[in-house]
């Protein structure tokens, strides 16, 4: 039997430890992609299972999609408006309606959620202090005094959106959701859930606007 010299047994061994380090950094990078594109398949995956028949909304120009119910309508003429905004409801027409809108705001300071809606009310409330100082009536009025202590917001889904509701004269009958992202902040207004003549279903179509806010994902 031929003897195996030491050097070519050095070379064999180097070449097994060589194909190992080789094999052990692909199964390594492979473990690494199937980690990233797991965490990136949770990151942009809704917060809960779409509803079988609900259809996909894409805005590529400012890279979010939502899903709603395929017996609700949609409006996008204004999607890339002066003032962006989509309308979708149930209906969005008619003598009653339920219409959820959701206007598309800048966001230069990178802000989140949170600290947006807090920069938005302080700038409103120093806005109308100062309207009262350079009027003839230099008292506040009631609503001014008591109108931003009522405000309150809570987290919502894996988003971190911030929720405002009973805090400006006009929304008392609205809730106002706002999710930041990056340079933009989508505001969604839409209808509580209380009697109201000229609302369509409000019990059943606030529901669905909540769960259609679990659906919100941003792409990039």
């Amino acid at each position: 039997m031929k003897k195996i010299s030491k050097r070519k047994k050095r070379r064999i061994i180097l070449w097994s430890i060589f194909s190992l380090v080789i094999l052990f950094g692909i199964v390594y990078a492979s473990f690494k992609f199937d980690v990233w594109k797991m965490t990136q398949d949770a990151i942009n995956a809704p917060a809960f299972t779409v509803p079988e028949g609900w259809i996909k909304y894409q805005n590529n120009d400012y890279n979010f999609s939502f899903y709603y119910p395929s017996n609700w309508n949609i409006s996008t003429t204004s999607a890339l408006g002066d003032i962006p905004g989509i309308i979708i409801g149930n209906p969005i027409e008619g003598t009653s309606t339920y219409a959820m809108y959701i206007s598309i705001k800048h966001n230069d300071n990178l802000l989140n959620s949170d600290a947006y809606v807090m920069q938005m009310l302080s700038d409103i409330k120093n806005q109308d202090l100062l309207d009262v100082k350079n009027s003839s009536n230099t008292t506040p009025s009631l609503e001014l005094s008591t109108q931003y202590a009522n405000a309150s917001g809570i987290s919502l889904n894996n988003n971190k959106e911030y929720e405002l509701y009973n805090v400006f004269e006009f929304d008392h009958n609205a809730e106002q959701v706002f999710a930041a992202h990056k340079n933009i902040v989508l505001l969604f207004d839409f209808p509580l859930d209380q009697a109201n003549p000229n609302i369509s279903n409000p019990s059943l179509n606030n529901a669905t606007a909540h769960k259609i806010l679990d659906t919100l994902t941003f792409s990039n």
